[in-house]
């Protein structure tokens, strides 16, 4: 048995892209079975694993199963996880880095193992943008790449929000029930800038000391999320909108904070670049036609 941890540099490995804290890598099993043992500092986040060819059959988290050419599979790196298949089979392995990928998805518990049903079509179309951005940037890394990385943790959670259908015998808690309702409320409100922990305890009928203790089994706090949501909303705001004339107060505002700086300085960390910044590379990207179809409006911003 080979026991080494997912995604190390190997001679029996393949090379990694590194975007940020989260890697791809092309691997392979260098032994009928690999293991995973947690040894510390390095040991946490989450891997995503998703077959090249044939079947891969696992034990994590108290289940033992498989997964098939096509599927994908969501294992915690600070817990114990064994996979097996033909020898020197290739699969890709996608470290996610585990602050940002809880914030993305608080309830990813619920996702570990195989625990619920996938939907083939979002599955493939997760592995193909894994291989597709793994290729285009094997030699020359992109210029964004913590931006890059966020839109793949992002299309994870995407990914995994579609597993609507329980695998048997697997159910969610009340628990489980009542923070995916909240977490639904608070995306419908973010342009509210007084929403708090206050407000949503009071508006979902519970204690504000129950709310922090429902994210607390995530590993995030209801502040952090709130936050965490604004960005990625404003981020998606800015990208989809970069042709349009849209200016960084705008997308502030929308939502949901109250000052433009304190939202360029949160954007600035969590994405690598200001919004402006952001924005400015985003239009790059779009048609002439659509980059200067409000240029009028542009050259009257002041963000």
């Amino acid at each position: 048995m080979l026991i080494e941890r997912l995604g190390m540099d190997s001679p029996e490995t393949g090379r990694a892209l590194a975007l940020g804290r989260l890697t791809i890598r092309r691997d392979r099993l260098a032994a009928p079975e690999r293991l995973h043992q947690p040894s510390g500092p390095g040991s946490d986040g989450y891997a995503l694993v998703i077959p090249c060819r044939g079947a891969l059959r696992f034990h994590h988290a108290d289940r033992t199963g498989e997964v098939a050419e096509g599927g994908y599979l969501l294992l915690d790196r600070a817990r114990f996880f064994a996979i097996s298949g033909a020898p020197a089979q290739r699969f890709w392995s996608v470290s996610l880095p585990a602050e940002e990928t809880r914030l993305r998805i608080p309830a990813i518990e619920d996702h570990l193992a195989g625990r619920c049903a996938q939907d083939p079509q979002m599955a493939r179309l997760l592995a193909r943008m894994i291989e597709t951005t793994a290729t285009l940037f094997h030699a020359h890394p992109p210029a964004q790449p913590e931006a890059l990385a966020a839109e793949i943790v992002a299309l994870v959670a995407l990914v995994l929000r579609a597993e609507t259908v329980p695998a048997p015998g697997v159910g969610r808690t009340g628990r489980a029930r009542t923070r995916h309702r909240i977490m639904r409320y608070i995306a419908h409100h973010l342009a509210d800038p007084d929403l708090r922990p206050a407000q949503l305890a009071r508006t979902h009928g519970i204690s504000v000391s129950h709310l922090h203790a429902l994210f607390a089994d995530t590993g995030t706090t209801v502040g952090n999320y709130i936050q965490s949501s604004r960005l990625q909303a404003a981020y998606e705001i800015l990208v989809a909108e970069a042709g349009h004339g849209l200016t960084v107060s705008e997308a502030a505002f929308r939502t949901g904070f109250k000052s433009v700086p304190h939202f360029s300085r949160s954007f600035s960390r969590r994405f690598g670049l200001p919004p402006t910044a952001m924005r400015t590379a985003a239009a790059a990207t779009l048609p002439a036609k659509s980059r200067f179809r409000d240029a009028g409006k542009m050259t009257q911003e002041r963000s």
